[in-house]
């Protein structure tokens, strides 16, 4: 009986990062590139695919005279580009940076070819968010290829987004296996020895296969072509080269098994080692869609080539490798990258912002406009900080500013309760405020700073701290300091500097108990070993103190240790808000083993549910793509064979947000990093984690002997969290997004018109608005909406001309008025733009 074929592609996983510095591994792929054409030029038979675009970018600009061979292999079919920017963590980057990560990818192809690929592949990718298959198919792929984390064999799929999208999903052994089994098939004689543990892997199946064959920067040997002749010519299971595409369209089954769910990262741990690097990637992505949002408020004035340069070098930055033998260099230039990308959209938006700003004016003399900017699709009330200067009418002082006679107002004429920051007084005066903002959605609201005498307006806060009675009863244990405004209450053991936290509406425990502590571990690594002592240091409070007490806000700072180490932690608690925000910096010193966690326990001992974010959706823990016959214990990784590690079973990547209560009463947790352990009794915040070694190498020392490399370096890392009563994912956007204020230093009166056309307005649906920007191919405003809490919604939109399209902004046709939304739908609309 024949065997069934199993069809290779030739190709190698083009790490950036990993195997040297950005520039040697793109010279490296330049080699493999330049390989790949001379084996096409030579072997009609022989295929080959180039899994990013910026390593065919640099190639194609250093050796212009090779670009007709890729144009005429690639019109053959022989030579498939993945229209990626580079490779990226799906669980790590936000939903529309995956989205940028495709349209750069598609761009770059289809001007080079004239053309671009209908498949997705995610190479040595750990993990996979549960909507990748509705983002691919939006995307215009066709096909997604798999990596880790799916049982063998887990081979032909119909791989199902929540919403009910489905896309043809293969995931097959490990991309460098099919190498390794055949010794590279550079020795025919090696390759026959090995039959036996070959049909291990590829037997036992009735239908032809499909893997990599190559591994990180491989440069294939001219010998594996003809040996693969050989082997197939002499009768045993054929190998034949091929491309994912031509297999997706070729061979792939009509009714393929339908899988669904998230795959939970194998390596959860890279933020929490790396928090020198990965974090930034949150205010990174905020930035660039910061300033696409004044864009699309401003078309005529936005520099579209400089933010492509800029969105290039995030996706590059935010490649899935960081450790490597490129060593501190490399991991410094990820930063750089991130780092430029971030200044680059920052002085965009704020040159932008600038321009619409400028037009504000004010209800009467001496307000000087403060102008507060929301890029997010619901309306919203926070704290803000804006600053602005105070012009005079002739000399830059103004004459009637004196110590007490400035009060903040919003365009209605309220006055508003304000802290003073900061007051700089010298040839003119410039002033930061704290205040809470109301702003609508997609828009902006004015504040004025006035100079006019203010009101005494009452304390928001009550507060009693145990402290105060010891004054007349000096013979007590240490009590609590004590904190509420109308909505929370917090309570702070000055004991151990545990936090409670009450909800005086709903009358209930939001949590009980919050505190800093140390998971002390046996050395592990970055990816996965995390064996531990079985030892929790709690955090010791040295001081607790109240830093602020205004209208506007109470702030609480604790200091103390933790395993050794100092830490800060600051809890503000504004007026008229029901939310609360920790902010935890730790001062790190490398060569500690621990992992340090912000822990939140349950407010009882009853089982609590769990929800989380995932990029333009959520996911119910523990919820996985392992069910219907998918186990996790199947599983095979290159780290640790068959023996996959179960704490893994309990750490989550989580986008934004997550949630925890029971019968309806959650409390939301709005985070700015990603790492999650969710045990029964509390969830963890994973904020630093000390590594022993790293799995991209060991220093070789002058006596031959070996050094690990420890990880993270000495340095202060800051992790924050925003916490509301209920089911309140927004409150996570808001934290990783938050207003923006532009002061305008002058005053001119006379009645503002709305600095934005009507827009849609998702408050109280279930819709996130994540991104507003201005269209790929026009002036118009493209808008990407998802729906978030699993049930169907209806969003009405305001006049003007929309379009429906997808996620590459192509295929335009009118857009329904409401816009229906399946649960979990993403959709992307443009509205035509009128001045």
């Amino acid at each position: 009986m024949q065997k069934k074929a199993v069809f290779i592609i030739p190709f190698a996983h083009l790490d950036l990062f990993w195997a040297g510095s950005r520039e040697e591994c793109l010279s490296r792929g330049a080699e493999i590139i330049q390989n790949a054409l001379k084996l096409l030029e030579k072997h009609s038979s022989f295929h080959f695919m180039i899994e990013a675009v910026n390593f065919l970018e640099y190639f194609a600009d250093a050796y212009p005279e090779e670009c007709e061979k890729l144009r005429k292999f690639e019109s053959e079919g022989r030579l498939e580009v993945i229209p990626m920017r580079a490779i990226l963590y799906t669980q790590l980057p936000s939903g529309e940076t995956i989205v940028r990560n495709f349209l750069s990818g598609r761009k770059f192809c289809e001007k080079f070819f004239g053309t671009s690929s209908k498949t997705a592949t995610l190479s040595d990718i750990p993990g996979i968010t549960p909507q990748m298959p509705q983002i691919a198919a939006k995307s215009e792929f066709s096909g997604l290829f798999l990596s880790h984390g799916l049982p063998p064999h887990t081979d032909r799929i119909l791989y199902v987004a929540p919403d009910g999208t489905g896309i043809k999903a293969y995931a097959p052994i490990h991309y460098g296996r099919c190498r390794r089994l055949f010794h590279d098939a550079v020795d025919y004689a090696q390759m026959c020895e090995n039959e036996k543990e070959i049909e291990e892997v590829f037997g036992g199946v009735d239908y032809t296969q499909l893997c990599q064959f190559g591994t990180d920067l491989y440069l294939l040997n001219e010998n594996a072509v003809e040996n693969f002749r050989r082997w197939n010519e002499e009768g045993h299971r054929p190998f034949h080269f091929l491309t994912p595409a031509k297999y997706f369209s070729q061979e792939f089954p009509k009714n393929a098994r339908p899988i669904s769910g998230e795959v939970p990262s194998l390596w959860p741990n890279v933020e929490s080692s790396w928090p020198d690097l990965w974090p930034l990637d949150l205010p990174a992505e905020n930035a660039m869609l910061l300033a696409e949002f004044f864009g699309a408020l401003n078309p005529q004035f936005f520099p579209r080539e400089r933010m492509k340069t800029a969105w290039n070098a995030l996706l590059d930055a935010m490649d899935h490798n960081q450790n490597g033998t490129g060593g501190e260099p490399a991991d410094r230039e990820k930063l750089d990258l991130k780092q430029f990308a971030r200044l680059t959209a920052e002085r965009t938006a704020r040159e932008l912002a600038m321009r619409i700003a400028a037009r504000t004016a004010a209800p009467r003399k001496n307000c000087f406009p403060l102008v507060i900017f929301n890029r997010l699709s619901w309306k919203r009330s926070e704290l803000v900080r804006a600053r602005t200067s105070v012009y005079g009418p002739g000399i830059i002082r103004h004459p009637e500013l004196h110590a007490q006679n400035y009060r903040i107002i919003d365009d209605a004429g309220n006055e508003v309760p304000f802290r003073l920051v900061r007051w700089l007084h010298g040839s003119a005066d410039s002033f930061e405020l704290e205040f809470k903002a109301e702003v609508p959605a997609f828009s902006s609201r004015a504040y004025y700073l006035e100079l006019a005498e203010p009101s005494q307006l009452p304390d928001p806060f009550v507060i009693e701290d145990s402290k105060d009675s010891e004054r007349n009863w000096a013979n007590q244990p240490l009590g609590k300091l004590s904190a509420e405004n109308g909505f929370l209450r917090l309570e702070i053991d000055r004991a151990t500097g545990r936090l409670t936290l009450f909800s005086k509406q709903e009358e209930r425990c939001l949590f009980r108990d919050a505190e800093i502590s140390g998971i002390e571990e046996m050395r592990g690594d970055y990816i996965c070993n995390m064996p531990r002592t079985g030892r929790v240091v709690p955090a010791v409070a040295d001081s607790i103190e109240i830093a602020e007490r205004s209208p506007a806000v109470c702030r609480f700072v604790i200091r103390g240790t933790v395993y050794g180490l100092p830490f800060e932690q600051k809890i503000t608690l504004p007026a008229g808000l029901p939310e609360l925000e920790i902010e935890n910096t730790v001062h790190w010193k490398c060569g500690n083993y621990v992992r340090l966690v912000q822990s939140f326990p349950y407010p009882d001992a009853e089982p609590h549910e769990i929800e989380y974010g995932v990029p333009f959706g959520k996911v119910r823990y523990p919820d996985t793509v392992y069910k219907a016959g998918l186990n996790f214990s199947d599983i095979v990784t290159p780290e640790r064979g068959n023996h996959p590690d179960h704490e893994i079973e309990h750490l989550r990547l989580a986008a934004q947000w997550i949630a925890f209560g029971r019968e309806g009463k959650y409390t939301t947790i709005g985070c700015d990093h990603r790492l999650w352990e969710f045990k029964k009794d509390a969830v963890r915040a994973c904020m630093v984690r000390g590594i022993g070694y790293c799995s991209g190498g060991v220093e070789i020392l002058p006596d031959g002997s070996q050094k690990a490399l420890q990880r993270p370096p000495d340095g202060e890392y800051t992790c924050r969290y925003r916490i509301r009563p209920g089911l309140v994912p927004q409150c996570g956007f808001e934290l990783n997004a938050p207003l923006y204020p532009v002061g305008i230093g002058r005053c001119v009166t006379g009645k503002n018109r709305p600095v934005v056309s009507s827009l849609p307005d998702t408050t109280g649906t279930g819709i996130i608005g994540c991104a507003i920007k201005p269209a790929e191919e026009s002036d118009d405003i493209a808008i990407r909406l998802f729906e978030n809490s699993g049930i169907p919604e209806r969003l009405p939109l305001p006049e003007g001309e929309w379009f429906e399209t997808d996620l590459m902004e192509r295929n335009l046709v009118p857009a329904q008025n409401p816009l229906v939304f399946k649960p979990f739908e993403i959709k992307t609309i443009i509205r035509r733009w009128t001045h």
